[in-house]
């Protein structure tokens, strides 16, 4: 247990919250702006391929990780961003016991291209992409699968083999369990309105989900640990329904997150970013 908890800390380093020191921009290959703009098309692809395959959301959760652990050693100017994504899912999969054939992952993506491509031209465009399925006994599918087999295994050599990813969804349901248990939830009230209204633990849990959800699309998986994210989120969810906390203590306190206030707020500023859309 306390083995596998120094592997997830292995990729938790605060230094990178700073997008300035992240491989691509430290080498001057890219702007901040250009990094996180291919970051986020990489990123936005595995959603979209993981959802087209009919995946868990853990399978693709995870390599969302694995993508953000990937670029934070290695530039986007020396692997392809699609293809890498395309390596994070496929490795995903086996890691997650969820595993697709390498034939049916690459010609789904090959459509999903043309899709995401039409979809960014906008609707009613003339130059809607002609999309031609791939021969499987072709050069160009042969070519493509090598490439994706080769990059999977610089994958997981850049991620020295450690593909173990603690998620935050387990701990969401644990402190949720605790707050209701110790009744802080169940009897919680909107004090913001005249009239106070009550708060369901299941209107907070949805709206902590769609937080932890979001912030797969953050660096925040390198920078702050699992457990920290989602008590930030159940935090944030409290404060955007306008629970008040009983006898004069605060959220922080009651999800033991007062000694953790610098990864709490990176949690926070990361998370505004997004909704934001920086």
């Amino acid at each position: 247990m306390v083995e596998h908890h120094l592997l997830q800390e292995r990729w938790i380093d605060p230094a990178n919250e700073d997008p300035n020191l992240l491989p691509s921009v430290v080498s001057k290959e890219m702007t901040v702006e250009e990094e996180a703009r291919e970051r986020g098309e990489g990123l936005q692809f595995i959603l979209y391929l993981g959802k087209v395959l009919n995946l868990p959301r853990l399978t693709w959760s995870t390599a969302l990780v694995f993508y953000h652990r990937f670029y934070s050693r290695q530039s986007f100017n020396s692997h392809d961003k699609l293809e890498t994504a395309i390596a994070c899912l496929f490795l995903a999969c086996k890691v997650e016991e969820t595993p697709k054939k390498i034939q049916q992952v690459l010609l789904t993506a090959k459509k999903a291209k043309s899709e995401l491509r039409d979809l960014a031209r906008g609707a009613g465009s003339d130059e809607a992409d002609d999309y031609v399925p791939m021969d499987v006994k072709g050069s160009t599918f042969l070519l493509m699968k090598d490439r994706i087999l080769l990059l999977e295994r610089i994958v997981l050599y850049t991620l020295s083999f450690d593909l173990n990813v603690k998620h935050p969804y387990q701990s969401l349901m644990d402190e949720m369990k605790m707050l209701a248990s110790n009744a802080l939830v169940r009897g919680l009230y909107d004090n913001s309105h005249p009239e106070p209204k009550k708060i369901f633990p299941q209107l907070i849990f949805q709206i902590a989900t769609g937080l932890v959800n979001d912030s797969y699309l953050t660096r925040l998986c390198t920078c702050v640990t699992h457990e920290v994210v989602a008590k930030t989120a159940i935090m944030l969810a409290l404060e955007s329904v306008g629970a008040v906390p009983f006898k004069g203590r605060n959220w922080m306190q009651i999800l033991a997150l007062d000694k953790k206030r610098g990864e709490v707020a990176r949690v926070v500023d990361m998370l505004a970013e997004r909704a934001n859309g920086i």
